[in-house]
Parts: structure tokens; sequence; C-alpha cells
């Protein structure tokens, strides 16, 4: 099953696409998406193929901020009918669980979750799209998060820190300017980090009764969920992993099911718990050992691994080599000189 999105998040796409100097007809036909879709923000679309689409567009610009760019020129009535009942919420954790509750109605593959600890939140926004790293569907996500935040704390809201999985692009100063913060890439997760009395922050233009009757007509709508499980598992799992969470416990709970009922749904796919789990892992490996800045102690701890040693047996059971040698190898073949001896970093 495909996941949707509404296609007002492509609103302002192709003015964007246009300052960049690009026919967005010509890149909407080639993310497989019609050219008159932007003219229709209440139809839902591919969440997939808008992924591609914000990927294309970076790649052929040449500007890997065409995510942020595009969360600057989001407005509230992009939401929908949505927008009433998160804009009405009396507080910042209101919204956010509201943005949760109604996420079929916005977009299907986001998930957010807050976790607090020392007087701080970490707010953790993760995509459940097939293939899941990207890059700019995931900077769009957490740009939006913030608008939220500004939506109901006031517009010069900023978050302590934002922090992304992948690596910076060449030129951060469009996301700096957004953010207004340290924008850190190449972490363990992707969200923001804010001070917990952030989420608390009134919001002096709440009108709870109307909130109160947009919910109950949102409640009314028939429900829909085209997340497949198998996408949810992985974006949960990336959630668990760099807290040594990742067991079908954990993941269950977190997914709203029981430990049964998710051995169950796995083992119809002819899958184990232990194949998703091992699967994820390798997929972040893969990012994290690219990432030159990245020691292979840290990205033992990124994977849950407590020790160094546990990491390496890991790896070298998967990948047929060390993390060191597969990286050297992985350098080498972006240079065009894969090296001899080692095992395709693919």
């Amino acid at each position: 099953m495909t996941a949707l999105v509404r296609a007002a998040l492509l609103t302002d796409y192709p003015a964007l696409a246009l300052t960049y100097g690009l026919d967005p007809l010509v890149q909407l036909r080639a993310a497989g998406l019609e050219p008159g879709i932007t003219n229709n923000p209440g139809q839902f679309i591919s969440a997939e193929r808008v992924a591609l689409l914000l990927e294309n567009t970076a790649a052929a610009s040449g500007h890997e901020n065409i995510g942020v760019k595009l969360a600057i020129h989001r407005k509230v009535s992009h939401l929908g009918f949505s927008s009433l009942v998160i804009s009405q919420q009396p507080t910042v954790r209101d919204a956010l669980a509201m943005v949760e509750r109604y996420r079929h109605l916005m977009n299907e593959t986001l998930f957010i979750r807050v976790e607090e600890a020392c007087g701080f939140a970490h707010i953790r926004c993760e995509l459940a799209l097939p293939g899941g790293f990207a890059r700019q569907a995931t900077e769009l996500a957490v740009a939006s998060v913030v608008q939220v935040f500004r939506l109901i704390a006031g517009e010069h809201w900023h978050p302590r820190s934002a922090h992304f999985l992948h690596p910076a692009p060449a030129d951060t100063a469009t996301h700096r300017r957004f953010f207004n913060g340290p924008v850190r890439f190449g972490d363990h997760f992707n969200g923001l980090v804010c001070p917990s009395q952030d989420l608390d922050k009134v919001n002096s233009a709440a009108q709870p009764g109307l909130a109160e009757q947009a919910r109950i007509l949102l409640d009314a709508l028939p429900p829909q969920n085209h997340v497949d499980l198998l996408e949810r598992l992985k974006s949960t799992l990336v959630q668990l992993i760099p807290h040594g969470r990742a067991n079908i416990r954990s993941s269950a709970a977190t997914l709203g099911t029981s430990v049964r009922t998710l051995q169950r749904l796995l083992e119809a796919r002819g899958m184990a718990f232990s194949d998703v789990l091992d699967n994820v892992r390798t997929s972040l490996a893969r990012q994290y050992l690219v990432q030159p800045d990245l020691t292979v102690l840290r990205i033992a701890e990124l994977l849950g691994y407590s020790a160094p040693p546990a990491f390496v047996r890991w790896f070298s059971r998967s990948f047929g080599t060390t993390p060191q040698q597969w990286r050297r190898a992985a350098m080498a073949a972006a240079a065009g000189q894969p090296p001899l001896g080692f095992k395709s970093p693919h």
C-alpha cells in the first residue's frame, strides 16, 4: 500500500522550481506526479513520489535546501481542515498530539515522538517511506514541526538545536537561518531539541470551543491508513536503536499493538523481527560509515552497541569485512578507484 500526503505540500513547489531555473512541470512528470496536482491542495498523493520529486529537484538545481525552502512558505491552511484543530490547541504539546492523532489527514508517513529528560525535550521526527532515506522530505518534515511550534508559541520561536541523520550539505546558510540556531548533521536522530517548558507555551489565541467542533467533524471522517506496517516498524527501530531499546516489546508498544500481533503480521510476510532489525542496522551502518567525521566508536553507540567489539563482530558477519575496511572501500569507490579484495560497499 502507498502512503499518502496532502498535495498542499507542493503548493509552492512550482514557484520554487522556477527560482532555480527548473521547469516544474518537467520535474513533476519525472517523479510520476500529474502537473496539475499543485492546484488541488486537498487531494492525496503518493508520499514516495513527493520525496523523489524533492530529491530530483535538489540534484538538478544543485541546492540541498529544497525541503527547508518549501517549509518557509508553508501556511497553516496547507494542513486542510485539520488546521482548525491544531491552531486552536491551548499549548504546543497539545498541538503536536493533534498532529499525531490526525496524521492520516495530513502526512501518513510522519511519526512524531516526544521524549523528555533533564528539562529538555527531544522531538523525534521519522518518515516511514520505502527505502527510508529521503533527505529533503526529512528536512521538510522537521521544519514543518518547527512551524507548528511557531503557530502556537509565536513566529520568533526557535529550537535549541536541530538534528539530522544525514551529512551536512555544502551550504548550511538556509538551514541556520530557518532554525535560528545550531543545526547538527550526521547525528543519531532527525528532529529538534528544546526546553521542556516550550511544550507548554500557551496559545493566547486558542478557542477551545472551535477546536472541539472541528475535532468532532474530523473524527467522523472514515479512517484511512496506507502506511505499510513494515515501513512503520523500520521507522520505529531507527528511533529505538540508539537507545538500546530495539526489541520487539518496545517496538510493539511504540506501534500501539501487541507483541503477538506484530509477530503474526511479520510471519505472514515470511519475516522475523530479527530480520527487520538487522536490515535497519545494515542500512544505518552504511549511512554512518560514509561520514568521515563519525568514529567507529561513535557509530557503534549509534547502532545500539555498548562495546565496539560487539559492533565489529556483527558488522563482519553482515558485510564480510571490518567497518574500517568497508569505509576505505566506500571512499575509494566514491573516488572512482575501488580497491581489490574488498566486498562492494553496496
